[in-house]
């Protein structure tokens, strides 16, 4: 017997109305299958979900952040899209849909994050990183107009928006893979899925193609996930391989470094000699240095501490480049102040306008006139003591830092008729500006204190008790600056 239905159907917007008319097994069996297609795309987004958010905390990686957010918008467009929030939550049809809008418009903000994250784009593709920045902020602007336009203008903006961003993803991609950038081919195949179904979508909206499929933009949305996590897993690999090679770098720089620092004390009858540097990074910026001068048959030393500005290679560079330059001109005859003055013209013209520089304190002992003599190129005082009085004096003097002023023109002091048992210290500003646990300086007290209690112990020891006491102050606190010490004893 032939049935007639009548189905009249009134919007204010565009859609397109699949119509079936089913027994009430067919119904069934689709209501099944519809079931089971949930339960697999629903466990593959909570199962990637879980996943990266336990690798966001072992790594707190920040482009890791930004797709778990995109995998929480998608999920909740598709629950939204399936009536799922609706029928669970009892949200009302109306709170629904425009739930839809604003779901769509935030996987598109996150989405557009993530892969300029990901893609680093500013770097591999900028004029791209700038139509992406654009289309984040069209994004929140459609998202915003949801109080004010009608649902037909809504529909069109976000259907528009479907339809740009997409071809932009692929070719950011595209271009990020074709300039070496290795991981993109994985975002590249992953979003061109994805981008297919949403513009298949965003073409259904506008009648310009049949209907075909309910769940086409869902099914390629859990393709794009899949796909997403093997370049997550891609990009990790080869970050983790230039990190190495970095560490590796470093490394051997260090090693360098290390060698450009002295391996053993000068040996000089009347002067008890030690120094160290503890540096808070792979290479640093501190630096100390013995020159030992023959003058007939005594020796003379020049002893230098100093500290670049900054930490890393670019500091390390600069510490060689000083030494050297130190080394050199200290070879030729001239006083404390010549031998700077010369240093700090080079230093100059190497640093031209990065804003690097370097303190230094040097310092010329003659033991066989008793006579000491210094130079300050903005570096601390170096601290004098003499355990005969228990005076604690600072060497002080004016000059600024090296590399600053190219004319600079550095005054030299001196003090005479050294005694046996008189200490010199010097030291860069880490060990004073260390910091415990509860974030207090070190300080120079306990400098002071450690010098007077072990005044009859060799160069060597004081650094020992030095160093001691400032890691049981520190504890677990981590070291912000590299340290440097070094002490002179007069033993004759």
């Amino acid at each position: 017997m032939p049935l007639t239905f009548y189905l009249r159907i009134e919007s204010s917007e565009t859609k397109q109305v699949p119509l079936q008319i089913l027994t009430e097994d067919a119904y069934d069996s689709i209501s099944r299958r519809r079931s089971l297609w949930f339960g697999v795309y629903y466990g593959i987004m909570l199962a990637m979900f879980s996943y990266n958010l336990i690798v966001l905390f072992l790594l707190r990686e920040l482009n890791r952040l930004y797709y778990l957010t995109y995998l929480l918008f998608i999920g909740l467009l598709f629950l939204a899209s399936n009536g799922l929030l609706h029928e669970f939550f009892n949200l009302g049809l109306q709170f629904s849909r425009n739930l839809i809008f604003v779901f769509i418009c935030l996987s598109f903000f996150w989405g557009i994050l993530f892969a300029k994250s990901f893609l680093v784009t500013k770097k591999h593709t900028p004029f791209f990183d700038k139509l992406l920045s654009v289309s984040m902020g069209l994004s929140l602007v459609i998202a915003a107009m949801l109080p004010f336009a009608s649902l037909t203008l809504m529909t069109l903006a976000v259907s528009f928006l479907s339809l740009l961003v997409p071809p932009i993803f692929l070719f950011t991609a595209f271009i990020c893979w074709r300039r070496g950038f290795r991981p993109a081919r994985f975002f590249l195949i992953a979003f061109a899925t994805l981008a297919l179904s949403t513009m298949f979508e965003a073409l259904l909206t506008f009648e310009m193609i049949p209907y075909i499929t309910e769940y086409g933009s869902q099914f390629a949305s859990a393709i794009e996930v899949i796909l997403l996590q093997l370049a997550l897993a891609d990009r990790f690999r080869t970050l983790s391989r230039e990190h190495g090679r970095i560490r590796q770098s470093l490394a051997l720089a260090r090693e360098v470094q290390q060698n450009l620092l002295p391996h053993n004390s000068p040996q000089i009858r009347t002067l008890d000699i030690a120094g160290r540097s503890i540096y808070c990074d792979e290479t640093g910026g501190d630096y100390y240095d013995f020159i030992v001068e023959e003058t007939g048959g005594d020796k003379a030393v020049g002893i230098a501490i100093g500290d670049v500005s900054g930490h890393g290679i670019s500091s390390a560079l600069l510490m060689a480049t000083a030494r050297s330059s130190l080394r050199q001109r200290s070879s030729l005859p001239g006083s404390a102040a010549d031998i700077l003055n010369d240093v700090n013209r080079q230093l100059a013209k190497d640093v031209e306008d990065s804003g690097q520089f370097m303190t230094m304190f040097y310092l010329s002992i003659d033991p066989t006139r008793k006579r000491l003599r210094w130079v300050r190129a903005g570096h601390d005082p170096a601290i004098f003591y003499d355990p005969a009085t228990d005076v604690m004096d600072e060497l002080e003097g004016s000059g600024i830092a090296l590399g600053v002023m190219e004319d600079w023109q550095y005054e030299e002091y001196t003090k005479t008729d050294l005694q046996k048992g008189q200490i010199i210290f010097l030291s860069t500003d880490g060990i004073a500006e260390a910091r415990n646990q509860s974030g207090e300086m070190f300080g120079k007290e306990p400098i002071y204190d450690t010098i007077r209690n072990n005044s009859s112990s060799s160069a060597n020891q004081i650094i020992d008790a030095l160093i001691e006491l400032l890691t049981g102050y520190t504890k677990r606190a981590a070291i912000e600056d590299d340290i440097t010490l070094v002490v002179i004893k007069i033993v004759e």
